[in-house]
């Protein structure tokens, strides 16, 4: 107050002896005011127009730069509609021109059935596609080949979403934003479908869900586009005006509205997201919002005056020159009177810091945890002691005050030497000293300490006093050697695993490996291992495309091979270890699979004999049919050549030979009759074969409880050999 009053008195006598001063000062201050006030308002007005007028420029150039993004879609499915086919190259010839002139669009593809059971009706259920868009047929990209034919389009993808929702509506949509898979592209893109449709001439008479005897849904025409080179291919013929402008998606949640924020070239670029919109909105005067309409989507442009916007430059400065020169009346009054404030308030902060500084020692010395304690260098006793000691010692402080050798005589005897050689490294001038020691309590039970003592110099630079702080560590002793234990668990598991385990970095080099794979190549240990050359030589190349992909994509990898005698087989597999969202190493993980591979060709050889018998009963019921008719033609015949023979025979005395079939009746016409009868031994035979073949594909249940005939299994075993 005393200070204060001098202030006081010191501006009364200021004022009274230059009464005139002030007087022109505080007038001309007022002219000043009024004038800035009168030209700040009217260069306010014209800034405000002229922003408005700029604002709608760009707000126009991004809904045209908008609405053209999505007219190649529209043309390239107007040129899909007019044709009954389109083979690649013609899609190719098409869409490359619209790519070349639109940058913003990333890819254009076209999804049309390919599934011949597709009829061209749509039954709309559960949001999901029909099988016949399941896949890009034809696809152009700018930049990359991420989009190729044949993409699958994975059910419950934002593109799955967008093509079903085409198809209900049966117009142009517009997703939601998105990232495409890029670890260095943080931009968001967006797909926009258009469905197709074949023998309507008009769109609207397609009704979703239903079939319709004349329009059927075709396909789809998709296209990913680039938010932010469709903002910046729009704005940049554009002079720089220090205007910025943020795109918000308004069918979007609340939380995934942002699409694009173009920064002006006069502002430096950073980023932006949903977190920055009310920030960047609260801190703009300034700015102007329309919405348009993307598709089915509606989306809001705004536009907002940043600091390096300019207005009306040539009466930028009026105000500040009309300003200046009022000030300047005041100035080194001013100037005296603000350095007498500025001292005064300096020093209040100082005091108050140092008040402070001294608050929060004497907080954390009585209330934290930690030991914090002061002697003089000989030792005799101590000059403070924080009541942490209470808790740690279980010792008063008082106490120790009284008898510091309470402190030493706490500490386990076979670490109070370590203790005692650390003071005295610190008494000698080395620096800092740490001690871990185990303390004793008079309860019986034991703590761990980590006590760090430090030497105090003065100001010729001789110690006088030692300080420290001794820290509880007894729960991070106790994890520490849990910790080893589990080590060492998983250590023994790691090293009796029966597979051989191998850890190894990018370029293939073997950084660890368990016991299995160390006695296995026994012979190369200590040398500097390549995985690879572990693997049979016509093996490698597989193995390092597999382990290239680990690391490239962070997929999971498999292939096997034989050993070099080929007595076994083993099954690698490759996972990637991320660390910090990158692949730093890989585990490669060798199984032996011999076993295995013997039972799947066991199973295999099963089931062709299996296949074998289904094919066998088939067989037989073909061969049974021609084998019945001859059968039954074989016994007509026989009778019919037995009724002939005695008309033949009597033929024969009276006429003499003739010729039957070709053959003479005198030298053939008994044989004839035994042919026949072959033909029926050889029927039966055939019909004996089959019925063996049946008894072949018949399903056994392997109960082993039906008699058996050997004599019939010999005759049948004779009659195959």
């Amino acid at each position: 107050m005393k200070n204060f009053g001098q202030i006081v008195k010191f501006i009364q006598h200021l004022v009274s002896e230059h009464l005139v001063i002030w007087l022109i000062a505080l007038l001309g201050f007022s002219f000043t005011a009024a004038a800035f006030w009168v030209v700040n308002k009217q260069f306010g007005i014209q800034r405000d127009n002229e922003f408005s007028w700029v604002a709608h420029n760009r707000n126009r150039l991004l809904k045209l730069g908008f609405e053209s993004a999505l007219e190649p879609v529209r043309m390239t499915g107007d040129y899909v509609q007019s044709i009954e086919s389109i083979t690649a190259d013609q899609f190719h010839r098409v869409v490359m021109p619209l790519l070349e002139r639109n940058p913003g669009i990333e890819m254009i593809g076209l999804v049309v059935a390919d599934d011949s059971s597709y009829k061209g009706s749509v039954q709309l259920q559960a949001n999901s596609l029909p099988g016949a868009f399941s896949s890009l047929t034809f696809a152009e990209n700018r930049g990359s080949n991420r989009f190729q034919p044949g993409y699958r389009i994975i059910p419950g993808s934002i593109l799955s979403e967008t093509i079903f929702k085409a198809m209900q509506t049966g117009e142009m949509t517009v997703s939601g934003r998105l990232k495409l898979s890029s670890a260095n592209d943080d931009k968001y893109v967006i797909i926009a479908c258009h469905p197709l449709y074949s023998g309507i001439s008009e769109k609207s008479t397609f009704t979703p869900g239903f079939e319709q005897e004349s329009a059927s849904l075709s396909g789809f025409v998709v296209a990913v586009l680039k938010l932010d080179e469709l903002a910046h291919a729009a704005i940049s013929y554009l002079e720089p005006r220090g205007v910025d402008v943020l795109i918000q998606d308004d069918n979007a949640d609340i939380d995934s509205r942002f699409l694009e924020y173009y920064s002006s070239r006069l502002n430096s670029a950073r980023e932006f997201g949903e977190p920055q919109i009310q920030e960047w909105l609260m801190h703009r005067k300034n700015f102007l919002s329309e919405v348009v309409l993307m598709g089915d989507r509606k989306w809001t442009i705004t536009a907002a005056a940043n600091e390096h916007f300019r207005s009306a430059e040539a009466f930028e400065k009026a105000p500040v020159a009309v300003l200046f020169t009022g000030i300047l009346l005041t100035l080194l009054l001013s100037t005296f009177l603000l350095r007498m404030k500025l001292g005064l308030q300096e020093r209040q902060k100082i005091d108050q810091l140092l008040k402070d500084r001294e608050q929060l020692l004497w907080q954390m010395s009585e209330t934290v945890d930690d030991v914090y304690w002061a002697m003089p260098v000989d030792r005799s006793h101590f000059l403070y002691v924080s009541p942490a000691i209470e808790k740690l010692w279980g010792i008063q402080c008082e106490e120790l005050y009284a008898d510091p050798a309470l402190f030493s005589s706490a500490i386990h005897a076979d670490d109070r030497g370590q203790w005692l050689e650390a003071l005295n490294n610190a008494v000698k001038g080395s620096g800092s000293m740490e001690a871990i020691y185990r303390v004793r309590r008079a309860d019986g039970s034991q703590r761990w300490i980590r006590d760090n003592a430090f030497p105090v110099r003065d100001e010729n630079g001789s110690i006088y006093r030692l300080v420290g702080v001794a820290e509880d560590i007894t729960e991070k002793k106790q994890a520490d050697d849990d910790l080893r234990d589990s080590e060492e668990k998983l250590r023994v598991i790691f090293n009796q695993s029966p597979d051989r385990i191998m850890s190894v970095n990018g370029a293939g080099k073997i950084l660890m490996m368990n016991r299995g794979a160390a006695l296995e190549f026994s012979g190369i240990r200590g040398e500097e291992i390549q995985s690879a050359d572990l693997v049979p030589a016509n093996y490698q190349q597989d193995y390092r495309q597999l382990l290239a992909q680990a690391f490239q994509k962070g997929e999971v990898g498999y292939f096997q091979y034989p050993t070099n005698d080929e007595s076994s087989w083993l099954e690698i597999r490759i996972v990637p270890i991320l660390e910090k969202h990158e692949v730093q190493t890989a585990m490669v993980i060798a199984t032996d699979i011999t076993e295995k591979r013997n039972f799947q060709a066991h199973a295999i050889r099963n089931a062709r004999l299996a296949t074998i018998g289904v094919l066998a009963t088939g067989v037989a019921h073909e061969i049974n049919n021609p084998n019945n008719a001859i059968q039954t033609g074989a016994a007509l015949f026989s009778h019919v050549w037995e009724d002939a023979m005695p008309v033949l025979r009597e033929y024969y005395q009276l006429q003499g030979d003739f010729s039957v079939g070709g053959l003479s009746f005198a030298e053939e016409g008994d044989a004839l009759g035994e042919l026949i009868s072959e033909i029926k031994d050889n029927s039966r035979r055939i019909k004996a074969i089959v019925e063996n073949l049946k008894r072949l594909g018949k399903n056994d249940p392997g109960d082993l409880n039906e008699n058996v005939d050997i004599n019939m299994v010999i005759r049948s075993a004779s009659a195959i050999l």
